[in-house]
């Protein structure tokens, strides 16, 4: 009896023991345990924020006790909504968690040990977006892990201040562009599908106090902001995975974006849009994230843009095809407000590059080419030269679409790359020309009309101001001009007569009429003969030379003293030259006779003739010799008379005896040599008488 008693008393502890106060625990010991997950959001002092309208989505791996992967179907049970399954293969499952809602897996094997990480976020719409903003948990060891010996749950917070971004933009103007007072017009939409919080949305301009609350219209929200250059625009309070977008505008500059210093070579980054009128900038279409904050820098670089100018002529052509004509180009950056100087790229071709460019906007390499620098002066003006069917691109097209591979230096070790001709960037070393250059073309030889072409302005002087990258043609259509006359006036002073002149014309063109009317004193028609050619070089003020042959042709025409004719519709370039044939007897002058002629101006020649008069220097004049007088002397008497001693007397001087004068530069001949004998036969003869008369008184 005893012994029954300690028994019965053993049985009752025993059932005290299994079913008093540790009855849960030894049941929890030997049951699988549940896995609960949810997620709050928590401001700055760690309190919970209500109205979150992103779930998660979270990767669970997980081995059981033994080591085994953990596979198998659970139960998953998400509140306020019905059950459902979740699978384990190859001991992993992807599970999510609503925002607001507990997600609990059931059941469990005991003692697993399971590693969570969140993977991504979802929207109320469905739509999935990577992770942007901070997510941490005390719940999980250092590797994310944890043993489930008994029902566990996990509470991830997600930090408040992360789900919202801050951006800047920043247009910065690279190797002065742009002036400092130039607006650079920001523009971006928002649509806020999810009803995100926007309260802290705002946005402001550096330089500008005032900080700007966006508003919001149709669902939509647009900032907009005309931002000066080099200056920033911070916006701030952007939730994460709000859409954004933005339209594409047709660019006139090449632009570059660089993330936190970092060059973005990336598809779907900023657009710059930049012109005169207004400046655009949009984002392309996405949401925001953690890549989006940041500072955006965009070097804004206008693009190159290019000018053609092409030399035509019309019918008649009435010219030489290597003749060239002068042209002055004058430069004025209209977006800086001043010439454009420096070095300008000057490509000179066939009319086949004219067709290029037309048609296809780039040269082919099999067209031939001449390229060179030029200078442009303070003005930014410069000279070229073009002869007939020949282009001159300003600024510089690529050959047969092999575009180089430019690269430029931004900053420290950045580097642009560029690969397409419309976004070639405006590089001032090279020579090119930027956008918004206002192009002037003067043509200079004014022999010729400048008459519009199809589709094109005539005139001498044209403009244009390029807003977009393209090329400005230039279009010189030139028509011969024969309005140019000639005046030949002819005076005659002394005795008048007749007087024969040629009238010499030397021309670019053989093709020039041979005909030509004049009138005045006398009118009539000169018939012009092509007499012969010559060649003669040229050089155009640029400095180019060409060999030139000219054709020359000759008419005559006969005019009295007080007689004048005009010849008209005469080529304008024509050089002239009017010759007078040997007028004997007359000394001529003469003013104007060789010149250019000028279109719709009268050139004037005139020529005088003076009668030459003898003078006595041209005609020998004799003098007659002065006869020595004789007296008859008396009969000589028979008787002896002494003849006296005869005194001396001086000898009278001869009178010269007439002889041939002797021109400057004349030989006298014979005549000097008789003149003195005479003379002395002269001087014995008188002297003898004068003895023998003295003797006889």
């Amino acid at each position: 009896m005893r012994n029954r008693h300690h028994w019965l008393t053993a049985i009752l502890l025993s059932f005290i023991l299994l079913f008093g106060p540790g009855y849960p625990s030894l049941r929890a010991a030997s049951a699988d345990p549940d896995l609960s997950i949810d997620f709050t959001i928590r401001d700055k002092n760690g309190d919970p924020v209500s109205g979150f309208t992103h779930g998660y989505r979270v990767l669970i791996q997980g081995t059981t006790d033994s080591g085994s992967d953990l596979s198998g179907d659970y139960t998953l049970a998400v509140s306020g909504a019905a059950d459902t399954t979740v699978s384990f293969s190859s001991g992993s499952a992807k599970i999510e968690v609503p925002a607001g809602t507990v997600a609990t897996i059931r059941d469990l094997p005991f003692n697993s040990q399971v590693k969570l990480r969140v993977v991504q976020r979802i929207r109320s719409n469905g739509n999935v977006d990577a992770v942007y903003e901070d997510v941490t948990t005390s719940d999980l060891d250092s590797n994310d892990s944890l043993i489930l010996d008994s029902d566990k749950s996990v509470h991830f917070n997600v930090d408040h201040d992360s789900l919202f971004k801050t951006i800047t933009i920043y247009p910065k103007v690279f190797e002065d562009s742009w002036p400092e007072d130039t607006l650079f017009r920001y523009k971006m939409n928002f649509w806020n599908e999810e009803g995100l919080d926007l309260s802290l949305l705002s946005y402001t301009i550096e330089g500008d106090p005032t900080v700007y609350t966006p508003a919001m219209v149709n669902g939509q929200l647009t900032i907009e902001a005309m931002i000066p250059v080099n200056k920033k625009l911070t916006i701030r309070g952007l939730p994460v995975c709000i859409s954004f977008g933005g339209n594409n505008y047709t660019t006139a500059e090449q632009y570059n974006i660089y993330w936190n210093n970092e060059y973005q070579a990336v598809a779907g980054g900023f657009i710059a849009v930049t012109d005169v009128a207004a400046r655009h900038e949009s984002l392309s279409s996405g949401v925001i994230q953690d890549k989006t904050q940041g500072t955006w820098t965009i070097n804004l670089f206008r693009r190159s843009a290019s000018a053609a100018i092409a030399k035509f002529y019309a019918a008649p052509a009435g010219a030489d095809p290597d003749e060239l004509y002068d042209f002055k180009v004058t430069l004025f950056d209209t977006a800086l407000n001043r010439p454009h100087t420096g070095k300008v790229w000057v490509t000179i071709g066939s009319v086949d590059l004219y067709n290029s460019i037309m048609h296809g906007g780039f040269i082919p390499s099999n067209i031939p080419v001449t390229e060179k620098l030029v200078d442009t002066d303070a003005n930014g003006s410069f000279y070229l030269s073009l002869k007939a069917n020949e282009v001159a691109v300003l600024g510089r097209l690529y050959q047969d679409r092999s575009y180089p591979q430019d690269y430029l230096t931004i900053g420290t070790n950045e580097r642009v790359y560029n690969n397409q001709q419309s976004s070639m960037l405006y590089l001032p070393q090279e020579g090119l020309l930027p956008v918004y250059t206002k192009v002037t073309v003067e043509e200079l030889t004014k022999d010729y009309e400048a008459v519009p072409g199809v589709g094109k302005p005539g005139g001498y002087v044209q403009e244009a101001t390029s807003t977009y990258a393209t090329t400005d043609v230039f279009h010189y259509l030139n028509a011969r001009l024969f309005d140019s006359s000639l005046r030949l006036s002819k005076t005659v002073e002394g005795e008048n007569g007749e007087f024969d002149f040629t009238i010499r014309l030397k021309d670019v063109s053989d093709t020039i009429p041979d005909t030509y009317s004049y009138s005045g004193d006398k009118q009539g028609t000169l018939n012009f003969a092509a007499i012969s050619s010559e060649t003669g070089t040229k050089t155009a003020k640029d400095g180019r030379t060409s060999d030139i042959e000219y054709s020359i042709f000759e008419a005559t025409i006969s005019l009295k003293g007080g007689e004048s004719i005009t010849i008209d519709g005469l080529p304008a370039g024509c050089e002239y030259e009017v010759i007078e044939k040997d007028p004997e007897g007359y000394n001529v002058e003469s003013t104007g006779s060789k010149g250019t002629l000028e279109s719709g101006k009268t050139s004037e020649v005139s020529f005088t003739n003076r009668r030459i008069t003898p003078t006595p220097t041209d005609t020998p004049v004799s003098t007659p010799a002065t006869a020595a007088t004789t007296t008859s002397a008396p009969p000589v008497s028979s008787d002896t008379t002494p003849v006296p001693t005869s005194t001396s007397t001086p000898t009278p001087s001869p009178t010269p005896v007439p002889g041939k004068v002797v021109k400057t530069g004349e030989t006298s001949g014979k005549a000097g040599t008789y003149i003195p004998v005479l003379f002395l036969i002269s001087a014995v003869s008188v002297g003898g008488l004068f003895v023998r008369k003295k003797n006889e008184e």
